[in-house]
């Protein structure tokens, strides 16, 4: 199993284990869909996923989680897609 999967079934147990805890999820998604909406720039809002059931949750988890580690810190050192030297310095 994955780092990604492990951490998603964690949460899955944990939202299983813990009564009500799923409903509040789903909730606080729901209001953080409608603040945003009604908030932020059209465009931002656009760009960006805004689950509001927790399958929608779930799915963007997965995809966030994936995206994690393709980030550097500090630019990057060569156009190569698999450039390894940003991440030989921080190990």
């Amino acid at each position: 199993m994955n780092e990604s999967a492990s951490i998603v079934d964690k949460l899955h147990h944990v939202l299983e284990e813990d009564d009500g805890l799923a409903d509040r999820l789903e909730r606080s998604l729901v209001e953080a869909h409608a603040r945003a909406q009604s908030e932020l720039n059209r465009a931002v809002f656009a760009a960006l996923d805004w689950p509001t059931d927790l399958a929608a949750y779930d799915k963007y988890l997965q995809g966030f989680l994936r995206w994690i580690p393709q980030q550097r810190s500090g630019p990057p050192r060569s156009s190569s897609r698999h450039d390894t030297t940003a991440w030989a310095a921080h190990r």
